[in-house]
């Protein structure tokens, strides 16, 4: 509920600011940044606990003070205030043209100034026109010949429009919602599996080393902290460059997310092949990264398709696709682990069954079938790069 009051709040105060990527992307990468706290105190402060229960409990005073201090700078913008400030800021580009072709201060002032006067004449000469004494007659001599007749005129009242169907209607028929929804679960799916069972990975991977458990842990805390710190740090440049990507290039955003589904097809035959726990660092920066792209992306995306002021449902609705995503593909690596597991036990004996460990073997084959999963997405992603012309195509045929 807190990450979408302060999304759509921000959508809506920044729709007319030509710097929404970067507006968006502080907020989602400090979201991302709050999981590289956590581990990084747990790593610090809580490993060696016999339990959670002082963990967890930090957790909740730390996010409920969090919150509470936050409450009261998540507001609402005046529209009127954003349209005036949208106003000033194009008078501003403006004014650079004006000066690049020509046109010298004084001059613009002059014609500025000139102009203003011949809009105020006009206006005035309007009202003595249509102004009446109190006989009932207007003071025009104009109007008196009924040369010019303005009080008499019959205002032309204009054809009711059809009423536009809910905005969830609109946003279920779109294509272009269905293809980044499609995206972001095939997408996020692969980047989850990795964040979710990134410990067991560790552990599968540490078991021939000399490491205690205590030193698993901690490694695993900063295999998290790891991949949270480039998510945090994409996102706030991704958000900044994607602005220039924009509107300085004139390039659509979505080109940006397909670069991010080729970068995790890579993570994801990396993890196919990982062979040494190092190994797992660098997946992890690669990992983070492109999930911190996207996840800066897609807002941004959503907010500009489907407007500001629809922002909380149209991106409530396509936030599902990273859950699920995430579902399927840790249902994959789990059976993908136990399949693994029960091929290594059955070349054991019974007596040493009880020891059975896991090395990369268990969990190579999932991320096989997650890099498959990851190509469907980049399909749908650059199903919404070409969707705006591929609709175009279709509505000129039509």
């Amino acid at each position: 509920a807190a990450y979408m009051a302060a999304m759509a709040t921000t959508a809506s105060n920044f729709r007319h600011s030509r710097f929404a990527g970067i507006a968006l992307g502080v907020p989602l990468s400090l979201y991302g940044l709050s999981t590289f706290v956590f581990s990084s105190v747990k790593a610090h402060w809580f490993e060696r606990d016999a339990g959670p229960a002082r963990y967890l409990l930090c957790m909740a005073v730390v996010s409920l003070i969090a919150h509470l201090l936050a409450s009261g700078f998540v507001k609402l913008r005046d529209s009127a205030q954003l349209a005036v400030v949208g106003a000033k800021r194009r008078r501003a580009q403006s004014a650079p043209r004006a000066g690049a072709k020509g046109v010298k201060g004084d001059d613009a002032g002059v014609d500025q100034s000139s102009s203003a006067e011949a809009i105020e004449m006009t206006e005035t000469r309007r009202r003595r026109m249509t102004t009446s004494d109190p006989d009932g007659e207007t003071s025009s001599p104009e109007l008196r010949r009924g040369s010019l007749d303005l009080t008499q005129s019959t205002p032309v009242r204009p054809e009711p429009t059809p009423a536009e169907p809910p905005i969830f209607q609109r946003f279920s028929r779109d294509p272009t919602a269905w293809a980044l929804l499609l995206g972001l679960i095939c997408f996020s799916g692969p980047g989850l599996a990795f964040v979710n069972n990134c410990g067991t990975m560790v552990r599968a991977m540490a078991h021939t080393t000399t490491m205690s458990e205590e030193q698993i842990g901690q490694y695993k805390d900063r295999i998290v902290a790891t991949q949270s710190f480039f998510s945090f740090a994409s996102r706030l440049s991704v958000g900044y460059f994607s602005d220039v990507w924009r509107t300085k290039l004139r390039l659509p955003r979505a080109g940006l997310l397909v670069l991010a589904a080729v970068l995790m097809i890579y993570a994801q035959q990396m993890a196919a092949q990982v062979a040494r726990l190092d190994d797992l660092r660098t997946l992890a920066v690669l990992i983070g990264v492109a999930m911190g792209s996207a996840f800066t992306l897609a807002p941004t995306i959503t907010a500009e398709t489907w407007g500001a002021h629809n922002f909380g449902i149209c991106w409530g609705v396509i936030t599902l696709g990273p859950a699920i995503g995430g579902h399927v593909c840790n249902l994959v690596f789990g059976f993908s682990w136990d399949e693994g597991l029960a091929r290594i036990a059955a070349h054991m004996s019974p007596i040493d069954s009880d020891r059975v460990h896991c090395d990369s073997s268990c969990f190579a084959p999932a991320f096989v079938t997650n890099t498959k999963i990851a190509y469907a997405g980049l399909a749908f992603f650059a199903a919404v790069l070409l969707m705006p012309r591929i609709l175009h195509v279709l509505g000129r045929k039509n």
